[in-house]
């Protein structure tokens, strides 16, 4: 397969974000289990179980069989103790009861993609790369994207390059992909494709927004993360912690939303007789407005940028 050119990659580790605040926030937590919700190279797991050790026991949840391989080995090389677990994390109130656990102290979302999975080609998550057209983070799930692609009307693929990468070149997009007279398997075509529909001139910025519309509706991105959280926040202990860093406005507009409705504050959309949408005062939102990296850690972590962290604790019941 044809390479692209090598463009914003790193040297393949992956570098955990506000890995400092995020201790921070947990300081007052009370001891118990520590949730990684996000596990991937397991950056801010090691960094809980160093700070925290006497206070957490700690519970990593990953999709990706490679990269929760390669973290297993990372953790018995640096000493690092927790549970790993293969799961999507939309699942992961269904795995602690069936663990018999019925409360945590803190849980972090990390819903960044892992660098491991940008930068190896196979993994095909990246347009700079010609790789399978997959964007799956469940890696047994090859060439899931180019399934979607060919099952998807020009339409619905209009829809989804709007809706999710709010791409304003959707429908010409959509339509030059339909159009295109081979089956699109790989993310080389995909590229290609976007190149000749937007000019070199605006390829980055288009090709992150399809390839991040076409990765959210291939792993149901949104879904998982309301089913997570609202499932995860009940199993808090009164003064327990989640964390949250989103990188696009969809995500932190939905944890928003989300932190919104379980500290009490109606969500319903349009006026309604009665609320409908579940909000109860279970948290207190601890920063009303998103917190970002500083500039040392952007500096030294580019992919850093694009993070916004919010953050509320279990009220007492």
């Amino acid at each position: 397969m044809r390479r692209l050119p090598e463009r914003s990659l790193s040297n393949g580790k992956h570098v955990p974000v506000m890995t400092g605040q995020v201790t921070r926030f947990l300081q007052d937590c009370p001891p118990g289990i520590f949730v990684d919700a996000t596990l991937g190279g397991g950056g801010h797991t090691a960094a809980v179980f160093k700070s925290f050790r006497d206070v957490f026991t700690c519970i990593g949840f990953e999709l990706d069989a490679r990269i929760l391989e390669r973290t297993k080995k990372a953790f018995k090389e640096e000493g690092v103790e927790a549970e790993l677990v293969q799961s999507n994390f939309s699942r992961i109130a269904e795995y602690l009861a069936m663990k018999h656990i019925e409360s945590i102290s803190a849980i972090l979302y990390d819903l960044g993609i892992n660098s491991q999975q940008i930068d190896n080609p196979e993994s095909g998550f990246s347009y700079l790369q010609d790789g399978p057209l997959s964007l799956s983070f469940d890696n047994t799930r090859a060439y899931a994207a180019a399934m979607l692609i060919e099952e998807c009307s020009e339409q619905r693929l209009t829809d989804i390059f709007k809706n999710y990468g709010q791409e304003p070149k959707a429908k010409l997009l959509a339509r030059a992909i339909k159009n295109n007279p081979r089956k699109i398997t790989t993310t080389g075509q995909l590229s290609s494709i976007i190149r000749e529909v937007v000019g070199e001139r605006f390829f980055i910025k288009t090709a992150s927004r399809v390839f991040q519309a076409l990765r959210i509706a291939v792993n149901d991105e949104l879904g998982c993360i309301e089913k997570s959280i609202d499932s995860t926040i009940p199993l808090l202990k009164a003064g327990g912690r989640i964390v949250v860093i989103s990188y696009h406005s969809l995500e932190d507009g939905l944890v928003k939303r989300l932190f919104r409705k379980n500290s009490g504050k109606c969500i319903c959309i349009g006026k309604v007789p009665v609320c409908q949408c579940g909000a109860g005062p279970r948290i207190k939102i601890i920063t009303p407005r998103p917190i970002r990296p500083n500039l040392d850690e952007i500096e030294t972590n580019p992919r850093a940028r694009s993070a916004r962290m919010r953050v509320a604790e279990k009220n007492a019941a």
